[in-house]
């Protein structure tokens, strides 16, 4: 059995300026964190069975790879030439839907293992390249690469993603006193709400595509803006100005395309707001998922009170450090001939 294990992420600044509709114009600059809830992919080579057997959503069989209907599984078995004999099971510690890059740190922790039954051990760029490719390229998915690089990493990482999709990854000199000073000022919800991403990202690719998207263009550049600042003031550790400049992130990021907010998440973080919390975003592309908020700790009881109260419930986690790993790395696959 090979069980690989992926960290899920939390976007600080910047978040979407990766998406290549944005990035490919005008390049993209996203400070993120990776966090302690993670995706698996566990993969087993049974003793009787020559197909591919997949536990998901849907679960299935199939004795051959191209009657599989999971896109992804085909897509990875196909790019990493495991195509018979398997069994491969999906699970992690926040489902889809959440906002949280699940299904990139799927695609990951899915091209480590089949790359090591394969007998090769990718470095984190080349891991991150080879996911990012499979959802991008041979899916069609309107995404960018920010979730596979911080799956494949792990840490606290400045990603700069340039017009031709080439990424760098910086490690940027934040203290450790003050990433733990800000880790003491989030609180993180989930709203309840699930929705598929690439609906909201494909609502926003369109738009931009319509009067050759003006507006929406202009929306992430000031997103991209604000990201800078942000990561400015986290240098600086000036975690007020933090909380002050994800509260306009907010302002900005609800009136894109695709349903990012709605009335109820507008009333939610207002009475946040109203709470004592300094700003707050919704993770992901929105339109669900989860709520990170910025509170001051003298406030921290009385926001979670408050959301308590609204059916929310509190995600506890910390930073995850060691990115995408396999957690048995001494297992040697079967050989067949």
């Amino acid at each position: 059995m090979i069980v690989a294990r992926a960290p899920l992420r939390i976007a600080l600044g910047g978040g979407g300026t990766d998406l290549q509709f944005y990035s490919s114009r005008f390049g993209g600059f996203v400070l993120s964190v990776a966090i302690d809830n993670y995706a698996y992919v566990t993969i087993l080579q049974p003793s009787i069975e020559n197909g591919i057997r997949v536990k998901a959503r849907i679960n299935e069989y199939a004795e051959n790879l191209n009657d599989i209907k999971n896109e992804l599984v085909s897509a990875c078995c196909r790019l990493s030439g495991v195509t018979e004999r398997l069994q491969i099971t999906f699970s992690s510690d926040l489902s889809d839907g959440t906002g949280m890059g699940t299904s990139s740190a799927y695609t990951v922790c899915l091209m480590k293992a089949l790359s090591y039954l394969k007998g090769k051990t990718p470095d984190k760029k080349t891991l991150a390249e080879l996911a990012a490719s499979v959802e991008i390229d041979m899916l069609g998915r309107p995404i960018g690469k920010h979730d596979h690089y911080m799956a494949s990493f792990g840490g606290l990482k400045l990603l700069k993603i340039e017009k031709d999709g080439t990424v760098s990854v910086e490690e940027p000199p934040i203290t450790k006193e003050t990433l733990n000073e800000l880790k003491s000022n989030l609180l993180l919800f989930y709203t309840g709400e699930k929705r598929e991403s690439s609906t909201v990202l494909l609502a926003q690719r369109e738009s931009a595509e319509k009067n050759d998207g003006k507006n929406v263009y202009e929306y992430y550049r000031r997103i991209k803006d604000i990201g800078i600042r942000i990561y400015d003031s986290l240098v600086q550790s000036d975690l007020f100005h933090f909380g002050e400049l994800l509260h306009e992130h907010w302002e900005i990021k609800r009136h894109l395309a695709g349903g990012v907010s709605n009335p109820r998440f507008d009333e939610l973080y207002q009475l946040a707001r109203n709470n004592g919390a300094l700003g707050g975003k919704l993770i992901g592309a929105g339109g669900g998922g989860l709520f990170l908020l910025f509170v001051p700790p003298s406030e921290r009881e009385k926001v979670h009170s408050t959301m308590h109260q609204q059916g929310l419930e509190e995600v506890n986690f910390s930073y995850d450090w060691e990115g995408a790993t396999l957690l048995n790395g001494f297992y040697i696959p079967r050989r067949y001939s």
